[in-house]
């Protein structure tokens, strides 16, 4: 099928730019950049293509009217529609998937290398189906329908930026042991031109706990000892999760809960204990390169840009439709050895167990309040064994762990 019949019906749009600055200011001009495009559909009601083209540029200092240079100190708006128009061009002219822009020419260079290394099953993009809405949780995610049912799509834009999708896919196949009960349903790895760059999460219509503060007493007070229960299983194999709130625990078919976003990367103010606000580890500055150490234009052709040395394996064929992935499931202890660097600093499990108290505690109040849970004039207008649970958790360090949080709670409501 000819580069231009492939264009038809279908719009390239940049889907995502990862770039580092030129000087100080994040806003200004950009040393180096790398753009995801899309093919989208003019028609809504499908997908995008499975092929994305990847393209990249460095400042130029040999020629200083190239193009790339131009495209990196020009506005946001007008990048935008020079890099569209270029690839587009360059696509339609040599079907490039992956080039760099070299004196103002389009040179072609290795596919970029996205692996998740799960045994999970693979599921190749072309077997997705659209599904309407989407869900915005930090950043706008997918939804897609396989085999009937509809899930969120997660996926890694660039190489580098699976390390997270690694770490939340380890601690989903490490919970899934014992306690799959208490999270969602993973339902495969998403393979897309050869990389298995993304995997899916089940969706459940129910929505999450914000969409039902108005439910009844008795439907609320379940799923408050679900959830101290899920806590405190997920605590007995030293999970921990990080950012416990309303947002991140959903219902289930069956007005179950379940606790979602298990990367843990990050933790919200207001619901995380105030020790536990700042858990990222300190990483080392980096320089932007000198002119001086940059490698040279012919030796930047044959650069593979994407890669990540410690990430890039052989090359190797697409991997075919439905095919078994047979790699090891990945925890946090073996994270390091595939080049992730670590996120956060180390707590002891006693800080963790009261950490997760606490924003148990706030979880909790934030479903029978209604709202962000600040208001203590609001907290008053709870049933008493609320109240109480609320502040033994939030305000006198009454419990140590979950297992005494939950304990406290069965002896209240017998």
């Amino acid at each position: 099928m000819a580069a231009t019949t492939r264009l038809q019906g279908f719009r390239l749009t940049v889907s995502s730019l990862s770039f580092t600055p030129e000087g100080d200011d994040p806003d200004g001009p950009h040393a180096n950049a790398k753009w995801r495009l899309e093919f989208y559909p003019t028609d809504k009601r499908r997908l995008p293509r499975e092929e994305v083209i990847f393209v990249a540029c460095q400042l130029n200092f040999e020629v200083e009217d190239a193009l790339e240079n131009r495209i990196l100190r020009t506005d946001e708006a007008t990048k935008y529609g020079m890099i569209v128009d270029f690839a587009e061009t360059t696509f339609r002219e040599k079907g490039f998937y992956n080039f760099e822009i070299v004196n103002s020419q389009a040179v072609a260079i290795p596919a970029p290398v996205v692996d998740l290394p799960f045994d999970y099953p693979i599921v190749p993009y072309t077997s997705l189906e659209p599904c309407e809405g989407t869900i915005r949780a930090g950043s706008v995610h997918s939804l897609v329908k396989f085999e009937g049912k509809v899930y969120l799509l997660k996926g890694a834009d660039f190489p580098g930026e699976e390390h997270r999708l690694v770490q939340e896919l380890s601690h989903y196949k490490m919970v899934s042991r014992s306690y799959s009960r208490w999270i969602p349903e993973i339902g495969g790895i998403v393979c897309r031109q050869g990389r298995r760059e993304a995997f899916l999460v089940r969706y459940y219509p129910g929505g999450d706990l914000t969409r039902h503060f108005d439910a009844e007493s008795s439907t609320k007070r379940r799923w408050v000892i679900q959830i101290a229960t899920a806590l405190t299983e997920l605590n007995s194999i030293n999970f921990f999760h990080q950012d416990v709130k309303c947002a991140n625990i959903v219902v289930d078919e069956v007005d179950d809960i379940r606790i979602i976003d298990l990367e843990n990367a990050g933790v919200t103010d207001g619901w995380a204990h105030p020790d536990n606000l700042n858990p990222f580890m300190d990483a080392p500055e980096e320089k932007d390169p000198q002119p001086s150490t940059l490698p040279s234009i012919p030796e930047r052709a044959h650069m593979n840009l994407f890669s990540i040395p410690s990430l890039e394996p052989a090359a190797s064929p697409p991997v075919p439709e439905w095919a078994p992935i047979t790699a090891p499931p990945v925890s946090e202890a073996v994270m390091s050895t595939l080049g992730f660097p670590p996120l956060f600093r180390s707590y002891t499990v006693d800080e963790k167990r009261r950490f997760q108290v606490y924003g148990f505690g706030k979880t909790v109040w934030e479903l029978y309040v209604g709202k962000t849970p600040i208001d203590e004039d609001d907290l008053l207008q709870t049933p008493l064994w609320v109240q109480r649970l609320v502040r033994g958790c939030c305000k006198e360090d009454s419990f140590a762990s979950m297992d005494e949080v939950l304990s406290s709670l069965n002896a209240q409501l017998e």
